[in-house]
């Protein structure tokens, strides 16, 4: 489960970067190709595995929900190792793509209404 959540933020930052080139630079929209985009899951899916994988690595470590029907990224411990793991997590799976996403969205949004007031 931890793997599917941090690929799909990965590529919802990723689709919401494409739709907005797509808007910015219609007559570029060639250079979006098989290759490119196929590129761009690619690399989000790898990051997803490199998040997913380091606890089984040793930096933090899986842990027993509370409800015991399933394991999660340890949130409770107090150690630098899973400190360091959560903080890095935050900033580089939640942050950073999240402002990304809403920045490339925003953006978007400002292009359309533009190209609708010009109408």
């Amino acid at each position: 489960m931890y793997f599917t959540a941090t690929s799909n933020v990965y590529l919802m930052s990723f689709i919401s970067y494409e739709r907005y080139f797509i808007l910015k630079s219609s007559m570029n929209v060639k250079k979006l190709n098989f290759k490119v985009l196929s590129t761009g899951v690619f690399i989000s899916i790898l990051m997803g595995l490199f998040w997913a994988t380091m606890p089984v690595i040793g930096w933090s470590h899986y842990s027993l929900e509370d409800s015991h029907v399933s394991c999660a990224i340890e949130w409770k411990e107090r150690t630098l190792n899973v400190i360091s793991y959560n903080v890095c997590i935050f900033i580089l799976v939640f942050g950073i793509p999240f402002s990304f996403t809403i920045i490339s969205n925003v953006k978007s949004i400002l292009i359309v209404s533009a190209l609708l007031s010009a109408t």
